[in-house]
């Protein structure tokens, strides 16, 4: 499986999440994205395995961080 990335809308929303993954053992890297191709226009982004995204999206969901489009295949 390769990557997918979570689109979160800035900076300091994806370093948030990025924390909260860690803490359930999911490594995932904060990159840049073109705002045009999320529905929200997000700019940044959580890059991870693709097989991390059912769990890594449950995680955001219980902690409440609001996060974009899903990019890539899972």
């Amino acid at each position: 499986m390769g990557d997918c990335i979570i689109a979160m809308k800035s900076n300091s929303a994806a370093r948030t999440a990025e924390r909260a993954l860690r803490s359930v053992g999911i490594s995932s890297t904060i990159v840049g994205i073109d705002p045009s191709i999320t529905r929200r226009g997000c700019g940044f982004g959580l890059r991870m395995s693709c097989s991390d995204i059912n769990t890594a999206v449950r995680t955001l969901d219980r902690k409440r961080i609001t996060y974009g489009d899903i990019i890539g295949s899972y």
